[in-house]
Parts: structure tokens; C-alpha cells; sequence
């Protein structure tokens, strides 16, 4: 075994191949809003690019004690968060008003949903708009009843789904102590409730993955309890806890944020699936604070074999050196890149202001890294009414973050659109049309669309691009050009029928709960194992061998430079094998690639070398079928 004398990568927090991001400047959602704007939520429609639907918690305090008297305000968006149209007003007809807890969805049509609850705790309104927000239906009430709190929806948008459609929605009932979910086809008739659990979880969230599966995850005390549903509903039972952590501080850094900041936002995570075409398909991830000496500090949780098994320790996304607070996390269905929005208070000075920050990873949650997207810093709390999270969505290339800040006197909307430069994919077996304006001046990068049958359609769709980028349109039967379609000065657009790739499908297995232990250990023998993740002076690397093969293992930068071999082309043994690479206290500190190279298949995946090793942050186990290479030359 030949040792480098020094290895390789990452800050303390936040690792990434360099990538050129685009923030831009903060959008008042209503400039002339006098009502507080709290619990801000957005969706992005995937059908109709560029359009947004927003939710908040629009009022003010009712004279009488206890009651938030208010609206939920509803906002749309068609040219990807530049300007807004919309009201704080919900529905005149409506007595009492909204109690808050707004959600917004799209569904597969394109259509905008809207929901809240009724003031006084009574159940939950929705309403629907199939024009983008000219017009809203009149909300109609899918469920009464008295103490209702913290509903959460989404709707299965995937267009190749066999629940497309498919409506959830997820609460839980204050005197009953009980966690509830529903769901519908039509918007008109409602399933039977389903009750998830018998006692009162703070903050549940809902969301489906690409196979139509269906995703719940709650906190209650330190644990974070999962239900899956592979029927269009029917969920898992009992809860599984998948992850405990440690509660966060009641005031960061002994800063007054009203009651939302300081307690009741504590341990709600969010949940985001990679329902992309790319290598982590299908994979789930969920974000939370947690307290890490003295400090809250955003983390990630994620599972890529459909909930069967979790990460058994957490990823840290935010600066651990700086307070955090209010995550949300969402994944881009066109590139599979997640993006994470939370507050951090990175005022020198004054230790209770806060900046909004996006956090970004392109390799499946293994490294990230962050971005301010906020124009400045502001105070939050103590607030009136009830403000327990912030809004994140994302969609072909771009995410787009809201919050509340209080910068013009009263808590108001924003949202900082953030364009990265990631390839998008839009994939489909039967039709998918080609929707515009596209545009890719902002940075260098590709757009594929592959379908059986692709349209283009005669609504003026435009495609322009700077030089390096390029469009990538293939069908297996054909292509339909309709008038009005225009290309832009320097557009590279390729056109061409022929065979298409399919989604990978690698991390989308279905699996029973009940996992065997002989199929675990033929799961973790298709892995790589290397720990610690960060290292500081070694790591070390664990694989198994079929049969007895020729092996290379070696450590390289982000550029390909060779910072060491490991293992030079010998022949080892069939079973576990353990190699370890050491004396790395002079290999500067950043990211870095493992190649395990076996009869010419290659597995790969990324380690980070810091001065010190990060309490809390994963181990990985790196599945080798999600990262295998085509066959390499052989070696000479």
C-alpha cells in the first residue's frame, strides 16, 4: 500500500465545486401593505415555468386576547418573482377570518392551490385558481372542527405519477391530542381521516416522490416520527422514529423572537424528494435545527432507498460558528439540486439581527455551500400573532426564497429569486411541451428536453443563451414546431429523433419496512464506507469483493490532480477489505474525490479534509451503483 504524506477538502460547513450563482435583489411582495405578512410559503408551478403562488399569514392582532384576526393572503407571480399580483384579503364571505398556517401547491394542470386556517382554531379553507391568480374560486371548507392546527399540503404534481393529482393534507387537533391526515382526487370528495398518531406533534409536513409514493415527517419531543404510503394514501403504521435530536435553544443568543421564534417552531422540520432525472433520484431529505455547542445549526437528514433506512447522523448545513433558525428545504425537480432557506444571525455587532441565507448542494446533500440572498439584516420578534417557518421552492435552475422582515415598519413578504448553473432535464414517456421564454444568458449551462413526443407550442416561446450554453431537444417520434417560435442571438438549440435516456432509477428501489438483515448486509456490500467525514490526519475506506480482483484506490482533487494512491493496481481478496490513507495533517483543507476502481468499474464519491473533526456530521455510506462510471481502459 502505497501512503500520500497529505490529503484533502472543505470549510467547516459548507463544501461545494465552485458554481456561478446569480441572487437577485429582494421583492417587496406588496409595496404598499400595511398588514402584517407572517408564516410566508411559496410553490412553483413545474407545468407553467416562471409562475409562483405565495400564502401568508396577513393581519393583525385581534383586541380580543388570544386570536390572531386576519386573512391569508394570497399572491401569483408570472415572471419568476420579479413582481406580484394579489391580495391579503381572502374571502369577504368568510366569518371571523383565517387563524393563519397558510400552504400553497400547483397541481399537474397547473393549477394554484391556497389553503388556512379558519380563525379560532375551526377547520381549514381552500381555494383554486386555474388562470395563474386572475380569479380564485370561493373557498370551500374540506374539514370543521374546533382546535385545528399546523395543516400542511401538498399536491402530486409529478405528470407521470399514478396518483398525479392526488391531493394531501396533514394537521393535528389541540384537545384531542392527535395527528390527522386526509386526502382527495377531486377537490370535491375527501377520504375518511387517517389518524397518524395519538398525541399532538409540533409541525407536520407532506410530500411525494416521483413513483407517486407519499412522504409524512412530524417532531414530537426529540424524535422525528415517518409514515410512508405507496397506495395513494394509505400510510404506514405505527410511525417510525427515524432520527433524535438535540432540542435547539429556546432564545438564540438570548434574543427576544416572539413566541413562533422561541417555542413553537422548535423541532419543525421540513421535507423535501429528489423527483429529478438525475443520480439521487427518489432520495428524501429532511431539515432541522438543532443545538451544537451553545449555537442552532441547520442539519440534514436524508434516506435513499425510500424511507427503509436513514442516515444515522446528521449533515451539517449551516455555519456551526453562527446561530441559525427557521429552515426549509426544497429540491429542484429539473436538476435534483437542493436548496435549504434559513435565518442566521451574522450581525457582528449586534447579535440579534439576522440575514436570510440559501444553502445549496449539487451532490445529493453530501456537501453545501451558502449564500446571503437577503439585501440586508433586520430584527425579527417579538411578532403579533404566530410565525412558525419560512418558504422555499425551486424549479429549473432557479429557487425562490421568502421570509418576513419588518425593514418597512410592519412584518412583510419578500422573496430574492437564485439562479444556479446546473443542466436541467425535463424528461417524459409520452408528451411533453416545450414551454418559454427560455432564456440561459444568466451563465453557461444546458437545458434537455427528451420525450416521445415533443410540441413546441405557438405562443411566442424564445430561446436565447450566451455563448457555452445550449439546448438539447430530442424526441423518439416527433418533433412540432409551431409558429411564433423564435431563436435568440447566439442560441445553440440541437434538434434530433432518435432513442432517449430514461430516469435513473437506481436509488428508487421498492423495499419492504421490514428489511432482513441478510438484505441489509447485501445492501451495505454495494457500498463504500469511509469515516470520519471530515478527517483531520486519516480516513479510512471499507468495500467488499465478490470475488478476488485487481484494485486501485485513489485520492485526486476537484480538478483531477492526483494528491494520492492508496492502493496501486493489487490484487486483493474476496470479502471485506479495509485500506486506510494517512498522514493528511498537511493536505490543505477542502474537498476532495475517492476513486475505487475494481475490473475496470469505478465508484466514486466526495471527502472533505478540515483542521478538525465535525461532531455530528455524517460518515457516509456512499452506494456504489449511484456513482459507477462507465468502464475504464485498461490499465497497461
Amino acid at each position: 500500500m502505497k501512503k500520500a504524506p497529505i490529503c484533502f477538502i472543505v470549510n467547516l460547513f459548507a463544501v461545494i465545486v465552485a458554481t456561478a450563482q446569480t441572487n437577485e435583489p429582494d421583492v417587496r411582495v406588496t409595496p404598499s401593505g400595511v398588514n402584517n405578512q407572517l408564516e410566508v410559503t411559496i410553490a412553483a408551478n413545474r407545468q407553467i415555468p416562471g409562475s409562483l403562488v405565495l400564502g401568508s399569514n396577513s393581519g393583525i392582532v385581534n383586541p380580543t386576547p388570544g386570536y390572531y384576526q386576519g386573512q391569508i393572503g394570497r399572491f401569483t407571480s408570472k415572471d419568476y418573482g420579479k413582481t406580484w399580483q394579489g391580495s391579503d384579503e381572502w374571502y369577504a364571505g368568510i366569518d371571523e377570518g383565517s387563524g393563519g398556517d397558510p400552504s400553497v401547491a400547483f397541481d399537474a394542470r397547473g393549477y394554484a392551490y391556497v389553503t388556512g386556517i379558519k380563525n379560532k382554531m375551526k377547520g381549514y379553507f381552500i381555494t383554486q385558481s386555474n388562470d395563474l391568480g386572475q380569479t380564485w374560486t370561493v373557498p370551500t371548507m374540506p374539514y370543521f372542527g374546533e382546535n385545528f392546527d399546523k395543516q400542511m399540503i401538498t399536491i402530486d404534481d409529478y405528470p407521470e405519477s399514478p396518483y398525479k393529482n392526488k391531493f394531501y393534507c396533514a394537521w393535528y387537533n389541540w384537545q384531542s391530542e392527535k395527528t390527522w391526515l386526509h386526502t382527495s382526487t377531486d377537490m370535491l370528495t375527501f377520504s375518511p381521516i387517517q389518524t397518524l398518531a395519538a398525541y399532538r406533534p409540533d409541525g407536520i409536513v407532506v410530500k411525494t416522490g416521483p413513483e407517486g409514493n407519499a412522504y409524512v415527517v412530524y417532531g414530537y419531543g426529540n424524535t422525528f416520527k415517518f409514515h410512508k404510503s405507496v397506495a395513494g394514501g394509505s400510510f404506514s403504521m405505527p410511525a417510525k422514529d427515524i432520527f433524535t435530536f438535540n432540542s435547539p435553544a429556546f432564545r438564540p443568543n438570548g434574543c427576544d423572537l416572539g413566541g413562533g421564534y422561541s417555542n413553537g417552531e422548535h423541532n419543525f422540520p421540513s421535507i423535501a424528494v429528489d423527483r429529478s432525472c438525475g443520480p439521487y433520484r427518489s432520495r428524501i431529505y429532511i431539515v432541522f435545527r438543532e443545538a451544537v455547542a451553545g449555537k442552532n445549526v441547520v442539519k440534514l437528514i436524508r434516506s435513499s432507498n425510500q424511507g427503509v433506512n436513514w442516515s444515522t447522523s446528521s449533515i451539517t448545513v449551516s455555519d456551526p460558528l453562527i446561530s441559525a433558525y427557521m429552515s426549509w428545504i426544497t429540491v429542484d425537480d429539473a436538476t435534483g439540486d437542493i436548496s435549504i432557506v434559513y435565518h442566521s444571525f451574522d450581525d457582528p455587532i449586534d447579535k440579534c439581527k439576522l440575514g436570510v441565507y440559501v444553502a445549496y448542494s449539487t451532490d445529493g446533500g453530501q456537501s453545501f455551500s451558502s449564500l446571503k440572498v437577503s439585501d440586508q439584516s433586520f430584527y425579527l420578534g417579538p411578532e403579533p400573532g404566530f410565525h412558525h417557518y419560512i418558504g422555499i421552492d425551486a424549479h429549473g435552475g432557479k429557487s425562490y426564497p421568502t421570509w418576513s422582515d419588518k425593514r418597512f415598519g410592519n412584518y412583510q413578504a419578500f422573496v430574492s429569486p437564485v439562479s444556479f448553473p446546473s443542466p436541467q432535464y425535463y424528461r417524459s414517456s409520452t408528451t411533453l411541451d416545450v414551454i418559454g421564454p427560455l432564456s440561459i444568458n444568466a451563465f453557461p449551462r444546458s437545458v434537455t428536453y427528451e420525450a416521445k413526443y415533443i410540441n413546441i407550442p405557438s405562443n411566442n416561446t424564445a430561446f436565447s443563451s450566451s455563448s457555452g450554453s445550449k439546448v438539447n431537444i430530442k424526441a423518439v417520434n416527433s418533433i412540432t414546431l409551431n409558429p411564433g417560435v423564435k431563436l435568440g442571438i447566439g442560441a445553440v438549440v440541437n434538434v434530433s429523433i432518435g432513442a432517449i435516456s430514461a430516469c435513473n432509477t437506481n436509488a428508487s428501489r421498492e423495499e419492504s419496512e421490514d428489511v432482513s438483515l441478510a438484505t441489509f448486509e447485501e445492501e451495505a456490500k454495494e457500498k463504500v464506507k469511509f469515516y470520519p467525514n471530515p478527517f483531520t490526519d486519516k480516513i479510512s475506506f471499507e468495500y467488499f469483493l465478490k470475488q478476488a480482483s485487481k484494485v486501485e484506490l485513489k485520492i485526486v482533487d476537484l480538478q483531477g490532480k492526483l494528491i494520492g494512491t492508496i492502493i496501486d493496481s493489487e490484487l486483493r481478496n474476496e470479502g471485506w477489505q479495509k485500506a486506510e490513507f494517512s498522514n493528511c495533517e498537511e493536505l490543505k483543507n477542502g474537498t476532495y474525490l475517492y476513486s475505487l476502481i475494481v475490473n475496470g468499474e469505478t465508484k466514486s464519491g466526495l471527502i472533505l479534509k478540515s483542521e478538525r473533526e465535525i461532531e455530528g456530521d455524517e460518515g457516509n455510506y456512499v452506494k456504489g451503483k449511484e456513482n459507477v462510471s462507465s468502464k475504464s481502459p485498461a490499465k497497461k
